[in-house]
C-alpha cells in the first residue's frame, strides 16, 4: 500500500501503447469528457483522429453519446504531454483527472446527482452510481471506513489506476473543498483499492 500526499508529485511513467491494448473495445464512456479534452488539445486534435479507435462524426463529440474509451485514453495521454510537459505521466495524468467532477458537475445530469447528496462522504458513496451513469466496463464500489474515509474498491478499471484514478478521487476531494489524503493498494494493474481520507 503506498499513501499519497496531493502536494509530492508522482514519479515515473509507463508505456502509453501498452495500456492502450489493453482496453476492451467494448468499453465506452460519455462524450461530455471527451469534449473536455478536445477543448485542451486546441488544434493538436487534428492530429490525434487517425489514433481514434472510433473518431466522432462531423468532429463533434455529443454530451450522452457513447464514445471508446480507449479513445479517451488516447487524447488524456495528449493532453497530459500538452498541458504538463514538466511533469512525469503520471503525475500529468494525476493533475488532468483532477478536473472530472467538474467537468461532470457542468452537465445536466452531474448537477441533479450531486444536488442529492450531502457532505463529501456522501458524494464518494455515490460516486459508483456517477461512474455508472458515464462509463460502461469496469466497475467501482464504495465503502464508508470511518467519519472522513472512504474506501473505492476499483475492478476491470483500464484508465490508469495508479494515477488517473487517484487525480479522479482527490479531485472529488477538493471540489467538496478538503484537502486529500489517499491511500493506494494496487492488487493488479486494473484492480486495486483508494482508501480516500480528508481534512
Amino acid at each position: 500500500m503506498t499513501a499519497l500526499d496531493p502536494d509530492v508529485p508522482l514519479e515515473g511513467g509507463f508505456d502509453p501503447e501498452a495500456r492502450f491494448a489493453r482496453f476492451p473495445r467494448s468499453f465506452t464512456l460519455k462524450g461530455l469528457f471527451f469534449a473536455e479534452r478536445v477543448a485542451q488539445l486546441g488544434p493538436r486534435w487534428e492530429t490525434e483522429v487517425p489514433g481514434l479507435l472510433s473518431p466522432p462524426r462531423l468532429g463533434r463529440y455529443l454530451p450522452f453519446g457513447d464514445y471508446p474509451q480507449v479513445d479517451y485514453s488516447r487524447l488524456t495521454y495528449a493532453a497530459c504531454t500538452k498541458l504538463h510537459p514538466e511533469l512525469s505521466l503520471r503525475e500529468a495524468a494525476r493533475r488532468v483527472a483532477r478536473a472530472d467532477l467538474a467537468t461532470f458537475a457542468r452537465s445536466t445530469l452531474g448537477r441533479v446527482m450531486l444536488s442529492m447528496v450531502g457532505d463529501l462522504g456522501d458524494v464518494l458513496l455515490a460516486f459508483p452510481a456517477m461512474h455508472r451513469r458515464v462509463l460502461h466496463g469496469g466497475s467501482v464500489s464504495a465503502e464508508r471506513l470511518g467519519p472522513s474515509r472512504v474506501r473505492l474498491q476499483y475492478r476491470e478499471f483500464y484508465g490508469w489506476l495508479d494515477c488517473y484514478a487517484v487525480g479522479t478521487a482527490e479531485g472529488i476531494v477538493l471540489h467538496q473543498g478538503h484537502r486529500p489524503r489517499i491511500t493506494l493498494d494496487l492488487q493488479e494493474p486494473d484492480r486495486g483499492s483508494l482508501d480516500v481520507c480528508w481534512e
